[in-house]
C-alpha cells in the first residue's frame, strides 16, 4: 500500500504543479471550480464521496469530448483535482492511502484553491480600479468637451 499511495500522491502533486505553471487567470478559474466542487462535498459523509468522485470523472470525460487536449486544460484539470481531493479524503477514511499521502494531497489542493481565490480577488480589484480610472478619465474628457462646446458658442 505504501508504494501505491506514494505513487498516487506524486502523480496528483505533479499534476497540480503543472497547473500552477499556467497563467494566473487559468489558475484562478481552475481554483474556483475545484473550490466549488470541494465546498459541495465537504459536508457529505464518506459514503457519498464516491458518488462525487464519479461525477468528477464524468466531468473529465465531458471535457475530453468538448476538446480538452491536455491535463492542464481548465475543463479537465478542475474535475481531476476535485476527484483527487475526494479520493484522498476517501483514502484517509478507508485507509486505502497512507495518512501522510492523503493529507499531503488534501492540503495541497486546498491551498491551491485558497491562493486561487485570493488571485481572483486581486484580479477583480485591479479590474474595478481600471474601470474606475477609465470612468474618471472619460468623465474628464466629457467635461472638457462640454467646456469647449460652451466656449465656442
Amino acid at each position: 500500500m505504501f508504494l501505491r499511495s506514494l505513487f498516487y500522491e506524486r502523480t496528483v502533486l505533479s499534476h497540480l504543479e503543472r497547473v500552477r505553471q499556467l497563467p494566473p487567470e487559468a489558475q484562478a478559474e481552475i481554483a474556483m471550480r475545484v473550490s466549488n466542487f470541494i465546498e459541495l462535498a465537504r459536508p457529505v459523509s464518506d459514503d457519498l464521496l464516491s458518488r462525487f468522485a464519479q461525477v468528477a470523472r464524468e466531468e473529465q470525460q465531458r471535457a475530453v469530448e468538448q476538446g480538452a487536449r491536455s491535463d492542464t486544460d481548465p475543463l479537465w484539470a478542475a474535475p481531476a483535482l476535485s476527484e483527487a481531493w475526494y479520493n484522498a479524503r476517501l483514502g484517509l477514511a478507508t485507509r486505502n492511502l497512507t495518512r501522510h499521502s492523503a493529507i499531503e494531497i488534501i492540503t495541497a489542493i486546498e491551498i491551491f484553491t485558497i491562493k486561487g481565490a485570493s488571485q481572483r480577488e486581486h484580479s477583480f480589484r485591479l479590474n474595478v480600479e481600471a474601470c474606475l480610472i477609465s470612468l474618471l478619465w472619460l468623465e474628464d474628457i466629457g467635461r472638457m468637451s462640454c467646456q469647449q462646446s460652451a466656449a465656442s458658442l
